[in-house]
């Protein structure tokens, strides 16, 4: 019977210490992942009471089109664009550059003849 319950204690403490190691590594990501406590200043050439941004920046579309998709990837926001049926040029794929607002490259998608 002392067996038993020297079996329990010990499995315990190995369960405590798995449970604890488990949080010490996750705890280690999360502040690997949040990176250092002070947020970046603004880029060089902000104006002066700007908070962190580059002013103001704007994208031109063909008339007709709209904006359908924007999303953030791999440090660059990705804008898609879209039309009415038989535009082609309203179907892009826009890249920029969200510190500086500078558009990286753009891609029409055209159908295949």
């Amino acid at each position: 019977m002392q067996s038993v319950k020297a079996l329990v204690i010990v499995m315990g403490l190995l369960i405590l210490t798995g449970l604890g190691l488990l949080v010490y590594g996750v705890a280690g990501q999360v502040s690997e992942i949040a990176g250092p406590g002070t947020p970046p200043g603004p880029p060089a050439g902000t104006p002066p009471g700007t908070p962190g941004g580059f002013g103001a920046a704007s994208v031109t579309l063909p008339a007709g089109c709209v904006l359908a998709e924007a999303r953030l990837d791999e440090g660059r926001l990705v804008l898609r664009a879209e039309g009415p049926s038989g535009r082609p040029d309203c179907q892009q794929v826009i890249l920029l550059d969200p510190a500086s607002g500078a558009e990286l490259g753009r891609i029409t998608i055209a159908p295949q003849p």
